[in-house]
């Protein structure tokens, strides 16, 4: 029980995220996100698809 706590603890709290497409960001993050979604003119769902494919190739699991 007290574990699980800690945990919640350390989640970023529920008033500095939004939820999309079944994807959580930060606020501060939106923004960018939104940004470069002007840029490319590319989909939600596509620019998400491209900054996760960014991410995990260079930070492998």
């Amino acid at each position: 029980m007290g574990k699980e706590e800690e945990e919640k603890q350390i989640d970023v709290p529920v008033e500095d995220e939004y939820t999309t497409s079944n994807v959580r960001v930060r606020k501060d993050l939106r923004t960018k996100i939104y940004m470069l979604r002007a840029k490319t003119g590319m989909t939600l769902q596509d620019t998400y698809t491209e900054i996760f494919d960014y991410y995990f190739k260079n930070n492998p699991l």
